[in-house]
């Protein structure tokens, strides 16, 4: 019994010095956030939160994720549509340009006038003269018999075959003309595929549209979420999920000649790091996803170790988006290639911030940080002091 006694005494006394020695450790924990001589993922949520209290020279805003900041910057980052932009009207593809193949075919009829030489084919309706396959020139024109050139550049097969008749007339008995564009070499759109299916696609007077001219160039190579299509008219480029032009018929567009259709399959990714269910580079849809949806597949914030009000999104912004927001956006010397660095600040200890992710949406190239919680950083501490408490009085009883 008294052996029983000293040894519950001294297991007593033993723990006894351990709790001493709690409030100690607490007190040395609290200077882990600024002097942090512990491994760490990353920066604490004050050191951010500093960022934007530096001097204007040096200063990185942090701004809060609120409806505000949602609507401003989502007005700049909704998507830009093909029918915003480029008439949905028919072009006026069909109408003969220089260096297309041209052929004509006159007809007259009988008694037959001008075409009744030998050589020239002869039916009971008439005279037929088929004149062979010929290219306009750089003047626009062709060569008929009997009335030399005609100008047929920007014209459809129908208006010059008016114009031969009208010229015919006087000298052919009642004639006739067939005009037929064998070959469309000046109408047609380019189409550069990320597989290599680079492509010069012909315009006819049915008036193809975007998706066919895809098609006829060999479709896409990859699932429909991970293509983009880019179409350069002019001085005009847009660039639309795959995917949201095959569900909206209106983004089918009719094509122009000299249009250049881009076949984009450029992977987007956002890199998610701190305490997070996963430290990586993630891939998205070309449509995007939000900030809900990001979280979700780096397998959320781990609750023993995150600082929900520390999830923090790095990026380089529009600075029109932020003008607004933050003074500092028009400050040309914060300016990186032309981009603006900024900080989107998330507390999911707010409800209303789980709404604002739903529409917040993530960018190609953002990395999402989530700091450790300060109690995180107390237990690593804790736990190696006591570790080598313990070791210590392990040493003790050999």
């Amino acid at each position: 019994m008294q052996c029983f006694l000293v040894e519950n005494k001294s297991m007593a006394m033993g723990l006894a010095k351990h709790f001493m020695v709690l409030p100690l450790l607490i007190a040395i924990s609290a200077c882990t956030s600024s002097n942090s001589f512990l491994a760490t993922s990353g920066p604490s949520r004050a050191a951010i939160e500093n960022m934007g209290t530096q001097p204007v020279e040096s200063a990185i805003p942090v701004l809060p994720l609120t409806s505000e900041v949602v609507n401003q910057v989502g007005a700049y980052a909704s998507v830009v549509r093909f029918s915003d932009v480029f008439p949905t009207n028919k072009s006026t593809t069909g109408r003969i340009g220089i260096g297309d193949l041209v052929e004509v075919s006159l007809w007259e009829t009988p008694p037959a006038v001008l075409f009744s030489t030998s050589g020239v084919q002869s039916f009971s309706s008439g005279k037929e003269l088929s004149l062979p396959e010929q290219m306009v020139d750089v003047k626009g024109n062709i060569s008929i018999p009997f009335i030399g050139s005609v100008s047929v550049q920007g014209k459809i097969p129908a208006q010059v075959e008016r114009e031969i008749v009208a010229r015919l007339r006087g000298r052919a008995h009642k004639p006739q003309a067939f005009v037929r564009l064998v070959k469309n070499n000046n109408a047609t759109v380019t189409v550069v595929g990320s597989s290599g299916n680079n492509k010069l696609v012909p315009l006819s007077s049915k008036n193809e549209r975007l998706l066919e001219a895809v098609a006829l160039a060999g479709g896409v190579s990859d699932s429909l979420n991970r293509i983009s299509i880019q179409l350069t008219r002019q001085d005009q480029v847009v660039s639309m999920p795959l995917e949201a032009i095959v569900k909206d018929p209106r983004q089918n567009i009719y094509l122009n000649s000299g249009d250049v259709i881009t076949i984009l399959n450029q992977p987007l990714n956002f890199t998610v790091l701190g305490a997070s269910g996963k430290n990586e580079e993630i891939g998205f849809e070309s449509k995007g996803i939000s900030l809900a949806q990001a979280l979700g597949r780096a397998g959320g914030v781990q609750d023993f170790r995150a600082d929900a009000r520390g999830v923090f999104i790095f990026r380089f912004e529009d600075p029109n988006r932020l003008t607004e927001l933050t003074p500092l956006a028009s400050n040309p010397q914060h300016l990186i290639d032309g981009k603006f660095p900024v900080i989107y600040q998330i507390d999911l200890k707010d409800p209303q911030t789980f709404f604002w992710a739903q529409k917040f949406m993530i960018q190609n190239n953002d990395m999402v940080y989530i700091s450790n919680a300060s109690s995180a950083e107390l237990n690593k501490f804790i736990g190696i002091v006591t570790s080598s408490i313990f070791s210590v009085n392990a040493a003790k009883g050999l």
